[in-house]
């Protein structure tokens, strides 16, 4: 696992499924490595909590159905400690439900894993903004 090197924003992944984790961390190196660095990255929603309080990135990617603690508690519990990192939900979960309790939880972004490769860029900056930012299929859907 690395640390943060130099001045580029730095990322954490949560994923529990090893081929999407191997995909978006291939497509985050090999596409955006000038804009981004990908610190870690962890299989459960525990690891998840400890890591992030440990390496402190600028964002942590979030997948919701993850072992031992899901994606949207574990963004509560980061909350709740008062964690600085921003948190981006990646998910195949489409209903509003989830997306409300994603932002009750803390989560700036809520990005659909069927458009990771468009949108976790776009979720990824606008959380840096410290602003929110969802799928378009889910932003006319979902009401703060």
């Amino acid at each position: 696992m690395r640390t943060k090197t130099n001045h580029l924003p730095t990322i954490l992944l949560a994923e529990d499924q090893e081929e999407t984790l191997k995909a978006i961390l291939a497509f985050l190196e090999e596409s955006f490595r000038e804009r981004y660095e990908v610190i870690g990255s962890v299989r459960d929603g525990i690891a998840l909590v400890n890591e992030t309080l440990k390496l402190e990135p600028d964002v942590a990617v979030v997948d919701i159905s993850m072992p031992k603690l899901n994606g949207i508690d574990a963004a509560s519990e980061l909350n709740e400690r008062k964690c600085s990192s921003k948190i981006v939900i990646l998910t195949i979960h489409s209903e509003p439900a989830f997306v409300r309790a994603a932002m009750n939880a803390g989560a700036l972004g809520y990005v659909l894993k069927s458009r990771v490769f468009s949108d976790l860029p776009l979720a990824v900056d606008a959380a840096l903004r410290g602003e929110r930012f969802t799928s378009p299929p889910l932003e006319n859907r979902v009401s703060d």
